[in-house]
């Protein structure tokens, strides 16, 4: 990487943090043995408000929980690892830290965690989120090219984009497309 995001345009992202809390408590109760929370009580209650009418999100979490849950304990812990590796923004663009990519995760939970990965990338764009971090990241920046790896134009927000940077792209990183604040 080149150069950086400006740090004061990658906060905000309120549906990153929630996915992940719902991610957390779901690996969690399985690991235990108990129920996971049913919906809307999985919703952390401060994006209740949000999302407790989103049935493409809930439908596609209830298929996420249950497919974690026929996992091997083993494969359990390869999706946990991803998803904390995957999470570690800075790690993997230092170099510092890998991960998994999706077609290195079991075979049973690859298409339910794309699934799931679309999903909670529509509703970003539903709710402003990346439009809104875009256009933060984009007046914020003093080059306007790809920080990654300094060819392509960085576009304008009104501009057609890519979903991700193709640095990390989604089809090989899943669980990172919640985070969209650092990619673009």
């Amino acid at each position: 990487m080149l150069f950086g995001y400006p740090h004061q345009a990658i906060g905000g992202n309120w549906l990153h943090t929630c996915l992940c809390r719902m991610l957390r408590t779901i690996h969690a109760a399985i690991q235990v043995g108990d129920a996971v929370p049913a919906w809307p009580d999985i919703i952390p209650p401060i994006y209740r408000p949000q999302l407790r009418r989103r049935t493409g999100l809930r439908n596609r979490l209830e298929a996420y929980s249950n497919a974690f849950a026929q996992l091997q304990p083993a494969d359990r812990q390869a999706i946990e690892q991803a998803f904390c590796n995957q999470n570690r923004i800075r790690g993997l663009l230092t170099g510092s830290c890998s991960c998994h990519t999706t077609n290195q995760l079991p075979v049973g939970i690859r298409d339910v965690l794309l699934d799931l990965s679309k999903e909670a990338f529509r509703l970003l764009g539903e709710f402003g989120i990346r439009d809104h971090q875009y256009r933060k990241i984009y007046s914020i920046m003093r080059h306007k090219v790809c920080p990654f790896c300094g060819l392509e134009h960085f576009d304008a927000p009104e501009a057609p984009r890519e979903d991700l940077d193709h640095y990390l792209p989604r089809s090989k990183c899943q669980i990172l497309i919640i985070n969209y604040l650092q990619f673009l």
